[in-house]
C-alpha cells in the first residue's frame, strides 16, 4: 500500500558535457516533478488519480502560465506517470474557441537499448473547445508512444487569453473493460468561450454582448 511513495529526487550540477555532481540532500518520497515547484513557486502541481483493481495509479500533472507580456500567455503542461501500468496515450487541454492559440510544442524521452518502444512524437492538434496531443492506440500499436511508469513529457502553446481554471484529460493507452478510460484534473488553462456570439463569457446571448464588444472596440 506504499505505491505512492515509491519515488525520490536528488538535484544535480551539471557542468561541461558530462559531470555530474550531487547538490544537496535526497528528497525521499516525492518524484522529481517537485523540484519543478522548488524551484519556481508558481507551478501548480495535482495529482491525477484512478482506481486500477484496487490500487491508486497515479500520474502528477504540473503546469504553469507566464504572462509575456505582450498580450499573450504561455502555457507549460507537465505530465509525470508516478505508478500507472495502463499508461497515458494523449492529453487533452480546454482551449475555448475564441482563445487563439499556436506554437504547439511537445516534449518527450529518447528510448534506446533494445526497448521496442516507438519513440515518434506525438502530434498536437486544435479542434473548437481544446488543444490535444495522441499518436496510435494500443489497438494500433502495443508499442506505441506513451508515457509510460516513472516518465514524464511536456507540453506547450501559447495563447492570446489570460488563465482560468479548466480540464487536463489524461487518456489511459492500455484498455480495461472495468475501469476508467480516461482521468480528468483541474489546472489553469486559456479563458474565453466556445461560443464566439458570447463576447462576456456569461453564457447568455444577448444585447451585452454587442454593447461589451463595441466597448473593446473602441478601447483599442
Amino acid at each position: 500500500g506504499n505505491g505512492l511513495n515509491n519515488a525520490s529526487y536528488r538535484e544535480v550540477n551539471l557542468t561541461g558535457s558530462r559531470s555530474l555532481s550531487f547538490a544537496g540532500s535526497t528528497v525521499r518520497e516525492l518524484p522529481a516533478i517537485f523540484a519543478w515547484q522548488a524551484i519556481n513557486n508558481e507551478v501548480d502541481l495535482v495529482a491525477a488519480d484512478y482506481d486500477d483493481g484496487g490500487i491508486t495509479a497515479r500520474f502528477w500533472v504540473g503546469s504553469l502560465v507566464t504572462d509575456n507580456g505582450d498580450g499573450t500567455w504561455e502555457y507549460q503542461y507537465n505530465v509525470y506517470n508516478l505508478n500507472s501500468d495502463r499508461s497515458a496515450g494523449s492529453v487533452e487541454i480546454d482551449a475555448p474557441q475564441s482563445a487563439t492559440v499556436s506554437d504547439l510544442e511537445f516534449n518527450d524521452i529518447f528510448y534506446h537499448s533494445g526497448e521496442p518502444f516507438d519513440g515518434t512524437d506525438w502530434p498536437g492538434s486544435r479542434n473548437s473547445s481544446s488543444v490535444s496531443w495522441a499518436k496510435q492506440t494500443h489497438a494500433q500499436n502495443t508499442d506505441a508512444n506513451a508515457i509510460r511508469w516513472s516518465t514524464m513529457y511536456s507540453f506547450r502553446f501559447t495563447a492570446d487569453s489570460p488563465p482560468t481554471t479548466g480540464d487536463l484529460t489524461i487518456g489511459l493507452f492500455k484498455p480495461d473493460a472495468g475501469g476508467p478510460d480516461s482521468v480528468t484534473v483541474t489546472v489553469n488553462v486559456p479563458s474565453g468561450t466556445d461560443c464566439l456570439a458570447d463576447w462576456n463569457g456569461d453564457t447568455n446571448i444577448n444585447t451585452d454582448d454587442f454593447l461589451d464588444y463595441l466597448n473593446d472596440y473602441n478601447a483599442v
